[in-house]
């Protein structure tokens, strides 16, 4: 059921997932979404608190941040794990809901834990920071520097240009783009022209290259800040692309465009981006998270009005038990008494369903009142004058299982003597039985019984079994589809049976609205006590 709820799909899914915009952070602004984190690997988590109807989840959700100001940095994920300490609530519809709500939450609640996290560096958060370096200084794009040193101890002119256009214009010769090859650098790709002139001899260099610059950066989510490191580059960062192998072009590359572009670069300051903290995002998370929970109601509990011959669910009552078990305790009983509150009957899992002795008087008396009056047995005619069924614990009797104790006496009608009347009794155990439709019907199982036979040895106490062995109790139908939720299937497997009543133990599986189109069947438990005290 936590799982329907919170699938966000069909009529039992409830909104969880919630988008808010503008939302204020350090000196910026973030539009935050949150939504269920694989639920089939991270189902919800419900526990039951130490007070009358305390409840609560845990959740993990998955927080999706855009800062509004970066439209080029990547959404920062997180990953959320947090409880939602709340209360069970009937609420006042027709027929009543019980809802699992959580009023008044701090962010001590939470009990929040932030994983991920990760500021995903991206060429379009740099790229726009270059190109105003490129822009703000016109000696990128071209400068002629008279008298360079050359490696033959002659001075040469040297003539370098450098591209930024738009891509896609007129004339396109190259832009300036930005790679990220891990966490801790950037390169900067110049694509530009390299003229030598004034060489003593050959070869001539006028070719296309390509500077490839590599810059630290910093990332310190503690300070909150993202630092290109501009001012640190030096000639070693810089490879050139584009020449040959001789000699004049290595002492070009070396001594000419490595320290022309390292003078370039390092002549800017630093790019300095600042970015969440650490704790404005866990501030921003609790806040939004509370504002959540303020406004989140899960359904637990849906009635349907009852059909004939089922149980009425419409006048439950809800109540926890030892931090182990929900109790839907039905009211009121058939004798219009108020239920106790339950004892801890339930299994670990499955379900488990208390019957009260008032109730089980009732079923009961088909298996009774069916087998008075005329029989026939082993040839004999006979009639059950009375026959009595009472609730015991276990060890009544010198019975170790709990059973009804069965009483009665019969007339044999024999043709040479008087009618003897025969008194017996002994136990009967029962073993429940569920159809599809979600009917419990008990099963009468009877066990030795003894009798009195002052004048007819003929009268076997196993022919008084006979009467019992197999009879039904009247129907109980068991809800088996709850509004707004899905389909329950039921499978019982032993019940119990005391003075105070019978428990009734069996398994169940739920298929969920949301889940029934991919056959997706999850196990659930329910706890119902109908019970008179006791047991």
């Amino acid at each position: 059921m936590m799982r329907a709820a919170f699938a966000e799909s069909g009529p039992a899914g409830i909104l969880i997932s919630r988008p808010w915009e503008d939302l204020p952070i350090g000196d910026k602004t973030a539009d935050v979404t949150v939504r269920p984190d694989d639920l089939d690997a991270h189902p919800p988590i419900m526990s039951l608190g130490a007070g009358p109807l305390e409840c609560g989840l845990h959740l993990r959700m998955r927080a999706e941040i855009t800062i509004n100001e970066l439209p080029d940095l990547d959404r920062i994920v997180y990953v959320l794990e947090f409880d939602l300490p709340g209360e069970f609530k009937k609420d006042a519809s027709n027929p009543p809901k019980l809802l699992m709500e959580f009023p008044g939450l701090t962010a001590a609640d939470l009990n929040l834990a932030v994983t991920g996290g990760e500021i995903v560096l991206t060429p379009a958060l740099i790229e726009p920071r270059i190109h105003e370096i490129y822009d703000s200084d016109p000696s990128l794009a071209h400068e002629v520097r008279n008298g360079q040193p050359w490696w033959d101890g002659t001075t040469v002119r040297v003539t370098t240009d450098f591209y930024d256009d738009e891509p896609g214009s007129a004339g396109f010769r190259g832009a300036i783009t930005v790679e990220i090859p891990n966490v801790n650098s950037i390169d900067i790709l110049m694509p530009g022209h390299l003229k030598i002139e004034g060489i003593s001899g050959p070869p001539k260099i006028d070719s296309d290259i390509v500077l490839r610059i590599s810059v630290d950066t910093i990332l310190d989510e503690a300070a909150g800040e993202f630092r290109v490191v501009l001012s640190g580059v030096t000639s070693a960062d810089i490879t050139v692309t584009g020449l040959s192998g001789s000699v004049a072009d290595v002492f070009a590359a070396e001594n000419g465009i490595k320290i022309f572009g390292a003078d370039k670069i390092n002549n800017f300051p630093d790019h300095v981006e600042s970015i969440p903290t650490e704790p404005q995002i866990r501030g921003l998370i609790e806040t939004q998270l509370i504002e959540l929970a303020a406004d989140l109601a899960v359904p637990i509990f849906t009635p349907g009005a009852p059909a004939a011959g089922e149980i009425d669910l419409t006048a439950f009552e809800a109540t926890t038990v030892n931090q182990q078990a929900l109790a839907l305790q039905i009211e009121p009983r058939n004798d219009g008494t108020v239920c106790d509150t339950p004892d801890l009957f339930a299994k670990v899992d499955g379900f488990s369903v208390a019957i009260a002795a008032v109730e089980v008087n009732r079923l009961m008396d088909p298996i009774l009142t069916n087998n008075e009056g005329d029989q026939h047995l082993q040839g004999y005619d006979m009639t059950v004058n009375d026959l009595n069924g009472t609730l015991s614990n276990p060890g009544d009797h010198g019975e170790a299982r709990g059973h009804i104790w069965v009483t009665g006496d019969v007339d044999v009608h024999v043709d040479c003597w008087a009618d003897p009347n025969v008194v017996f009794e002994g136990p009967v155990f029962l073993i429940p039985q569920m159809n599809t439709d979600g009917e419990l019907i008990f099963e009468a199982d009877a066990g030795g019984f003894s009798a009195d036979d002052p004048c007819c040895g003929d009268v076997d106490p196993a022919d008084i079994e006979e009467l019992i062995e197999g009879e039904e109790s009247t129907p109980v139908r068991m809800p088996t589809d709850f509004t707004d939720v899905g389909r329950v299937s039921m499978t019982v497997t032993e019940a119990e049976i005391s003075a105070a009543g019978i428990v009734v133990h069996g398994s169940l599986t739920v298929t969920t609205n949301s889940q029934a189109a991919a056959s997706a069947k999850r196990k659930t438990a329910y706890w119902f006590s109908e019970m008179a005290g006791g047991g």
